[in-house]
């Protein structure tokens, strides 16, 4: 086996150890400060991912031209990258049947439109605002019956 494989499977392998070994803890670690390690990740992540960081900073610009400026720029990347680490904490919290994360905090609004739409068989589209985490919407659809 040449280096370059070799380095990638060992890449692969202690990737997976690591999230392997942050879904155990974060199974244990309650809802309140799970948001606060997610909120140091999100801040670290975009001090040191220089790459990443340049290119939310750049694309901020090109959306807002002159109407932001670099700090503010700097503020929305910076929450873009905390709010993507707190999705991804859920998540790897979600998959591993975290008890807080099974009392899911999203609300079905008119129920029985979404029960008389699913009796027709045929299929349904659900619309929502994009509010949040979209898999733990789904995981509340799952844990009240439909699935």
């Amino acid at each position: 086996m040449d280096y370059k494989r070799l380095r990638k499977v060992f890449e692969y392998f202690f990737t997976w150890l690591a999230l392997y070994a942050c879904s155990l803890i974060f199974s244990i670690i309650p809802l309140k400060q799970l948001y606060s390690i997610a909120g140091f990740l999100g801040s670290f992540f975009f001090r040191i991912t220089g790459k990443h960081r340049k290119t939310a900073l750049n694309s901020l610009e090109i959306a807002f031209g002159n109407e932001k400026n670099a700090f503010q720029r700097g503020e929305i990347a910076h929450g873009c990258f905390t709010n993507l680490t707190k999705s991804v904490l859920e998540l790897i919290s979600l998959t591993n049947g975290w008890p807080a994360l099974r009392k899911i905090q999203v609300n079905l609004v008119n129920r029985e439109v979404l029960d008389k739409a699913l009796e027709k068989k045929k299929g349904i589209i659900l619309v929502s605002a994009h509010f949040g985490n979209f898999p733990l919407a789904i995981g509340k659809l799952l844990q009240n019956g439909y699935g």
